[in-house]
């Protein structure tokens, strides 16, 4: 019925789009393709009727349309960040076609100037309505970094992470934390792709960009987001290039990647290709540890210095894409496959009390993708984006010790031999999952000033278990535990007042259905099944105003649905306990924000601020309160409200300034509850970074580049249980933290050799992100790398 519901609403919308095309007189069209002076497309450049301000602005590849209901004679203004601005002549005569191929020239002092703030070609998405951070990563390749790494420097961003290369981590934005905010790679969701290709290990080599939505997320992502989301973009551009990299540091640390890509000009076949690897021993050093040697008789314990001997990460990963582009049925048509595995060992629990020697997971993941895009389909002013993809992952816990270890590596027996070193049982448990994921999104140009888009997404998860070491009615997921996520979406979108006043309007439909077995706790076998559907509703509004050409404000407003995923539903058969009472959670955001960038002669000055405040109900967060395992529970009612402000600085080529600080509160809402008011635990709320850079041409030979980079992160101190309850003592601090790490970098050959210097953690600082779990103390890295593009 569900379903049934759903295909109504899209076939209403879709009748409706085509009545309103029809309704239209017939226009000129104005299509065509921005370059620079080598042909490479030029993204997001605009095209506007000089002095009417009616335009469009180029896609990913370049690629434009503009339907003008007028004729005659007009004059079009093509303009990119860091180009010459280009003026076309055109005598118009209705329901024509035109076709517009321009190159653009460089305009160095404003190049330079562009690509010290790396935001030449997302300027045009920070103008949307919607609140966004773009990150242009251009930049950055030569340096040796992670995804994460690159997101922890945005303001409202906050990243921990439980140790060295590899470990888990969480993602905060704003305030809203987890799996509140939704991850997606080339616009597909990432919810399922298990560590091997998490932010922590994805270098920045592979993408081309970053885009962060702070609050309200287009629905073009299709996503059940809560607070925002963040698209990360890998090379797109068909074109032949080459690119690799390796970096060796600190803890045996190993990274190489090798990107490429060729393209076929008579076919217009393209073939792309990826692979990385990453390896540690992350045997960092671990300060006053509570440490009983083998053979102590009377229990007390030393506090020594230790080095970790059980937390080696190996992952490795490998994308092959072949597809189709310019041709009449699809601007770009394409179908990859990618692999990937790691093997992780596990040093030690939730807390540092328990010390495993021989605790690890394996997996492996296979995932066949689709990706389709056109430009007017059918009709002038019709796009259609749509991908799919299938995910099937393996991951087996490996518990199977007869010994217990200590911190210095010494074992002893154990009296039950039966035991793991972290399970009650020793355990193989394997979990095979199946993902499907599928998404298709039409956007209609109604005029150059309205357009309406629907999305539509499909998302179903399967898993099921097994564990040769224990009965199969005591095992996990013996019998499959499924869930389907639909959400449907459409959008209104309008600009006034000459486009300085630019409005989305949307809709959400949002549906779930799941089935689980769980086990009985009087017979320990998974026995009780439970089914259950929800259908749910959210709506709201985006808005921007631009008072000129530097300064803009924005405000929007989300009643919005979280779904709960199948590990918050299900458990994961090991550390985390099932919970099939879980509600969806909702929350009603509101955001207002402003941006200013203002250029003074040579000088270039930015400030960006916002404001969250935020109520949600059946909260949904993990209670971590448990030093062995944990579960997904419901918190009643929460409020948040959250403050940034970022400030950034720019003189030529020569120096650039980023610097941000975020103020946020969550906090429990429940006037029924005695811990009403009282700040959720093991949050934070006071982070600041800020980012100071130098660039010298020319040093030593001609076409090369000395860039010197210092940035520096605060994190004041938070709890990790509630603030009010307990003494001084057992306030379970997690202390404030104040880490610098530097970067040399140095370019030949206008970039195509590089190589390059950093030391993290550099006044090596004991410091924290989780509750009683050290992160590495200062650690150096060299990296080197090789780019060719043609």
């Amino acid at each position: 019925m569900i379903r049934g519901g759903i295909q109504l609403i899209g076939i209403l919308l879709a009748l409706f789009i085509s009545s309103m095309a029809w309704a239209q007189s017939q226009p000129a069209i104005i299509q065509g393709f921005i370059a620079d002076s080598q042909g490479e497309p030029l993204p997001y450049s605009s095209v506007v009727v000089k002095t009417q301000s009616q335009g469009a602005a180029a896609d990913e590849q370049g690629h434009f349309f503009l339907r003008l209901q007028q004729s005659g004679l007009i004059t079009l203004v093509i303009q990119s960040i860091g180009y010459e601005t280009r003026e076309v002549e055109l005598f118009l005569s209705p329901g024509k076609t035109y076709t517009v191929n321009e190159q653009l020239v460089e305009d160095q002092v404003a190049l330079n100037e562009v690509m010290v703030s790396g935001k030449s070609k997302t300027t045009l998405l920070r103008e949307q309505a919607f609140t966004i951070a773009a990150i242009d990563a251009q930049p950055l390749k030569i340096q040796n970094l992670d995804v994460n790494q690159v997101l922890g420097r945005i303001s409202g961003v906050r990243i921990r992470e439980t140790g060295g290369l590899g470990s888990s981590m969480s993602f905060s934005l704003n305030g809203f934390t987890g799996k509140q905010v939704k991850f997606f790679l080339d616009g597909i969701p990432m919810d399922h792709f298990g560590s091997s290709l998490s932010l922590n290990n994805i270098p920045v080599n592979m993408i081309s960009g970053i885009e962060v939505y702070k609050g309200v997320v287009p629905i073009h992502l299709g996503s059940d987001a809560l607070g925002g989301a963040v698209n990360i973009t890998t090379q797109q551009n068909v074109k032949d290039y080459l690119n690799a990299s390796y970096s060796f540091g600190s803890f045996n640390t190993h990274r190489a990647s090798l990107l490429g890509g060729v393209h076929f000009p008579k076919s217009d076949i393209f073939l792309r290709a990826s692979l990385f690897f990453n390896y540690s021993d992350n045997n960092y050093v671990m300060h006053d540890m509570e440490v009983i040697r083998a053979g102590n008789t009377t229990g007390k314990a030393e506090l020594l210095d230790v080095r970790r001997f059980h937390d080696a990460y190996q992952s490795q990963a490998g994308t092959v894409e072949l597809g189709i582009n310019d041709k009449a049925f699809a601007d770009q048509l394409s179908l990859g496959i990618t692999l990937s595995s790691n093997d992780n060992e596990i040093q030690h629990g939730y807390n540092l009390t328990k010390v495993f020697g021989e605790v690890r997971d394996e997996e492996q993941l296979v995932m066949p993708v689709f990706k389709y895009k056109k430009q007017n389909l059918f009709t002038e002013g019709l796009d259609v984006t749509a991908n799919a993809m299938l995910l099937n992952r393996q991951l087996t816990n490996i518990d199977t010790a007869s010994v217990e270890y200590n911190w210095l590596g010494e074992t002893t027996e154990r009296i039950d031999a039966n035991h793991g070193e972290f399970s009650y049982y020793k355990t193989l448990l394997t979990y095979d999952d199946w993902v499907t994921q599928s998404s298709v999104n039409l956007r209609y140009a109604i005029s150059p000033a309205q357009s309406v888009s629907l999305n539509n997404s499909y998302h179903y998860f399967s898993r099921q278990g097994e564990n040769p070491l224990v009965d199969r009615e005591f095992t996990p997921f013996y019998k499959p535990n499924t869930i389907a996520k639909n959400i449907s979406a459409a959008a209104y979108q309008f600009s006034l007042f000459q486009q300085k006043l630019k409005t989305v309007a949307f809709y959400k439909l949002f549906a779930i259905q799941y089935h689980t077995v769980i086990e009985d706790e009087e017979t320990e076998d998974y026995t009780l099944e439970y089914d259950e559907s929800q259908l749910k509703n959210g709506y709201g509004v985006a808005s921007t105003f631009h008072f000129n050409e530097w300064s803009q404000i924005k405000v929007s407003y989300e009643r919005t649905y979280r779904l709960p995923d199948g590990e918050e539903i299900f458990g994961n058969g090991l550390t985390i306990k099932p919970n099939t009472e879980l509600k969806p959670e909702s929350s009603n955001n509101l955001n207002a924000g402003f941006i200013v960038s203002k250029r003074v002669n040579e000088h270039l000055f930015g400030l960006e601020g916002g404001y969250l405040y935020r109520t949600a109900k059946d909260y949904i967060r993990q209670d971590a309160s448990n030093p062995v395992n944990s579960n997904y529970i419901n918190q009643e009612a929460v409020k948040l409200s959250s403050v940034e402000i970022n400030a950034q600085y720019h003189y030529k080529q020569l120096i650039n300034f980023s610097g941000s600080l975020t103020r946020q509160h969550n906090t429990n809402n429940n006037k029924n509850d005695h811990l009403y008011r009282d700040l959720l635990p093991n949050q934070p709320t006071l982070f600041a970074n800020a980012n100071l850079g130098f660039q010298f041409d020319n040093v030593g030979v001609n076409r090369s580049r000395l860039s010197v980079t210092w940035n520096t992160l605060f994190v004041d101190e938070f709890y990790w249980k509630w603030p009010s309850q307990g003494n001084a003592r057992s306030k379970f601090t997690i202390p404030r933290q104040l880490l610098h790490d530097l970067s040399v970098s140095y370019q030949l050959d206008n970039g195509q050799y590089n190589i390059s210097l950093a030391c993290t953690n550099l006044t090596d600082n004991l410091a924290y992100d989780n509750f009683n779990m050290q992160k590495p103390g200062r650690a150096f890295n060299i990296k080197l790398s090789y780019f060719l593009d043609k």
